[in-house]
């Protein structure tokens, strides 16, 4: 993945600095990245032949947690709305105006804590979107953003309270079922939106082979289905013996991650 690729490669960067000898929080900048993906994922709208993500994440951390992130935290911030941008770039996703990431203390979070908040930005685009949604002609978004927010419709989980968002149902009941080698038999359930698969250790489930790449295919949730795609891995993804960018998957479906087996169930 690109744009994951060059964060880490700006955090990489960072840590070379005079700072690093003093960084010991228990969080790592790759772990928020990977968390305001999953965010991105799981808040679509859709509108006529696009489809928008939200662009205003505020990311809550423990105060302790947050005293950490404090000497850079500018910087995390600028570098986490191009990740941001990026990859909604690279999935063909569309934002009414560029990203902002904010990162901010709430002692009610606890230590390793992580929460974010997503969500669509500047009322007049969102208003607009919502517009082609009930078949009026679509607006050109707002140029100049304002300082309300209107919270758009979410698919996945989203914290309640002040915001007065209110999640939808769980997705359906859904596993993974490897087909071979020592993981034969054993059942891995779907409990996100977005799961990563590959041999890397930082994957939801990983998949120690030689033939699988380090991030090799994401399974995500969205707009009641299951949709498998392949990272540009090296050995490619297959789904009944075809191969795959992106799939929705059906009950049954054997999917093949560079040679590994599995079968995809859903209830």
């Amino acid at each position: 993945m690109e744009a994951l690729q060059r964060f880490e490669s700006f955090v990489e960067r960072l840590m070379e600095g005079s700072f690093a000898r003093l960084f010991r929080s228990p969080i790592q900048p790759a772990e928020i990245a990977k968390r305001l993906e999953r965010e991105m994922e799981a808040h679509p709208t859709i509108s006529v032949g696009r489809t928008y993500v939200p662009n205003q994440y505020e990311i809550t951390l423990n105060p302790e947690d947050f005293s950490e992130f404090e000497p850079f935290r500018h910087s995390l911030e600028h570098n986490m709305a191009e990740f941001i941008s990026d990859l909604a770039s690279e999935r063909g996703y569309s934002l009414v105006s560029r990203p902002r990431v904010t990162l901010q203390p709430d002692p009610s979070i606890p230590r390793r804590g992580i929460d974010i908040a997503a969500q669509l930005s500047d009322e007049p685009a969102a208003a607009a979107i919502a517009g082609v949604q009930a078949g009026e002609p679509e607006a050109a978004p707002a140029e100049a953003p304002i300082d309300r927010t209107h919270a758009m419709p979410l698919v996945g989980g989203q914290r309640q309270g002040s915001r007065g968002v209110h999640p939808p149902s769980a997705p359906p009941r859904a596993s993974l079922q490897p087909l071979g080698g020592d993981m034969a038999g054993r059942d891995f359930p779907l409990t996100k939106t977005l799961i990563s698969i590959g041999r890397g250790l930082d994957n939801d489930l990983v998949i120690d082979d030689p033939r699988v790449s380090r991030h090799h295919a994401q399974i995500t949730f969205r707009h009641g289905h299951y949709l498998l795609r392949d990272q540009r891995s090296t050995n490619g993804t297959f789904v009944n013996d075809q191969p795959i960018e992106t799939v929705v998957l059906a009950s049954n479906d054997r999917v093949s991650i560079g040679g590994f087996e599995l079968v995809f169930m859903q209830e």
